[in-house]
C-alpha cells in the first residue's frame, strides 16, 4: 500500500474530505509511527536490518556513532547484534559478535592498558557505542537491529509500515485524529476495535518471525 491509499481510507473512516485534517493525518501518521509504534517496547520484525557497512572503528577513539535511524538490538539477544570483521578467522564467515557489557565493568577491566588492541566487548551510551579495548585500528562493524522507517509522503510510494501493517497506521491515525481533532469519542470508539486487531496481527506475526529464527535446546525456556 502507498501513502496516498492509507490517506484515502483515514479520511473515509472518518466520513471527510477536508485538505487540512488529511494534510495533519499525514503529520499525525509519521508522528504515531516515530514515536508510539517504533519506540514502544516491542519494535515489529520488518524493522530489523542488517548492515554491514554502517560503522567502522578510528584508531585510539574508544567510541562510534551509531548509525541513522538506530532502535535497538533485539531485547533477548538472539536475534542479531553488533559484531566485528575479523581477518584473522580462516572459515568464511569473518563476523564475530561483540557481547555487550556495562561501561563502568569494561572501563574497569580494560582500565590502565599502554596500547589499544581488537574491541571484543561494547555498550550503547548516548547513542554511540563504547569499546573496550580502545580500538588500535579502524576496523569494520555490522549491525543487525531494528531502525526507524522512512516517514510516509501523501503520494505514490510506500515503506516498510504501509507494506507489513498498514492496518496498525491507518486505525491508530484515524482514532487519534477522531479523539483530537474532531473530538468525536463515539467515532473513536467504533475505531478501537480494528486498531487493537491490527496490533494483535502485527505482534502475532512478530513472535512467529522472532522465534523462527531462534534455535531451541533442551532446557530452555
Amino acid at each position: 500500500m502507498d501513502g496516498n491509499t492509507a490517506l484515502d481510507i483515514i479520511m473515509q473512516r472518518l466520513t471527510r474530505t477536508s485538505t487540512d485534517l488529511r494534510a495533519a493525518a499525514l503529520l499525525e501518521m509519521n508522528l504515531l509511527m516515530h514515536s508510539k509504534l517504533e519506540m514502544g517496547p516491542s519494535p515489529p520484525w520488518f524493522l530489523l536490518q542488517d548492515d554491514p557497512t554502517a560503522m567502522v572503528t578510528v584508531a585510539n577513539q574508544e567510541h562510534v556513532a551509531l548509525p541513522p535511524g538506530f532502535l535497538r538490538f533485539d531485547d533477548d539477544n538472539e536475534v542479531g547484534g553488533l559484531f566485528i570483521y575479523d581477518a584473522t578467522i580462516t572459515g568464511p564467515d569473518k563476523w564475530r559478535e561483540l557481547p555487550r557489557s556495562s561501561y563502568n565493568k569494561m572501563q574497569g577491566y580494560f582500565y590502565g592498558e599502554d596500547s589499544g588492541s581488537v574491541p571484543q566487548v561494547y555498550d550503547l551510551l548516548m547513542n554511540r557505542a563504547y569499546l573496550r579495548p580502545v580500538p588500535d585500528a579502524v576496523y569494520q562493524l555490522r549491525v543487525m537491529a531494528y531502525f526507524a522507517d522512512n516517514d510516509c509522503v501523501d503520494g505514490t510510494s510506500t515503506n516498510l509500515w504501509l507494506t507489513n501493517a498498514p492496518d496498525v497506521l491507518i486505525a491508530e491515525t484515524a482514532g487519534h485524529l477522531a479523539r483530537t481533532y474532531l473530538r468525536n469519542p463515539e467515532l473513536a470508539q467504533s475505531i478501537e476495535p480494528d486498531r487493537q486487531a491490527a496490533r494483535d496481527r502485527v505482534y502475532r506475526a512478530h513472535v512467529a518471525f522472532i522465534e523462527s529464527m531462534k534455535s531451541r535446546e533442551m532446557g530452555d525456556d
